[in-house]
């Protein structure tokens, strides 16, 4: 194989690499996106619900000044009056000041609470222009699930990468060898040449 034939195989090589090594990084951030997403989205839906409960103790007039947290721990409920005046919390919201409003009707953030350190999920919704109702939860197993599918793409990508250029550098060869044989000059056919004439012999003079 020629030097060309070299610069070109390692140019085509680079250039295969590079672009799978693009789509192998876009796929694990829309991987990592959407797990996210769908795992959020679960939390969201159970933060919901909670809190149209709260809203219909509220409306009846039956909510107590103590909300039940239920079976889950670390579940953090919070009835806010105007900015400031705190109308019913979960126990271990208790004595905590006001969590913020939210941005229009409905928020859902994740963030950090005063009672702990862990992220938390934090549903926020405004039933009139003046009571909002806050629940949230603990959310360590989402940034885990994160964590443990950010770590496993930082081996796959490079892998797959790596191996995926062995193979392009192997069937580039090939064709490049390939080519390069089929533009190598053949050796041409020898030609017969015709016999130039004879010069006369004694007997044809005479």
């Amino acid at each position: 194989m020629t030097d060309r034939s070299n610069a070109s195989r390692l140019r085509l090589t680079a250039l295969a690499t590079l672009v799978i090594a693009v789509v192998m990084l876009c796929a694990g951030l829309a991987l990592m996106t959407l797990q996210h997403r769908f795992q959020t989205d679960d939390v969201d839906e159970t933060l919901q619900a909670r809190s149209e409960d709260i809203e219909e103790a509220f409306d009846a007039g039956s909510m107590r000044p103590v909300l039940d947290p239920g079976d889950t721990d670390g579940w953090v409920a919070q009835v806010v009056y105007g900015q400031t005046d705190v109308l019913a919390s979960t126990a271990n919201m208790s004595g905590q000041r006001a969590l913020s409003a939210p941005d229009g009707d409905v928020q859902s953030r994740s963030t950090t609470i005063a009672i702990s350190d862990e992220p938390y999920r934090l549903l926020s919704r405004r039933i009139n222009d003046l009571v909002v109702i806050h629940t949230a939860t603990p959310i360590p197993q989402i940034d885990k699930a994160d964590d443990a599918l950010r770590t496993s793409l930082a081996f796959v990508i490079p892998a797959v990468t790596l191996l995926f250029g062995f193979l392009a550098w192997w069937l580039i060869g090939r064709r490049v060898t390939a080519a390069s044989d089929d533009a190598a000059p053949t050796d041409a056919p020898a030609v017969a040449v015709p016999p130039t004439d004879a010069p006369p012999t004694v007997a044809d003079v005479t």
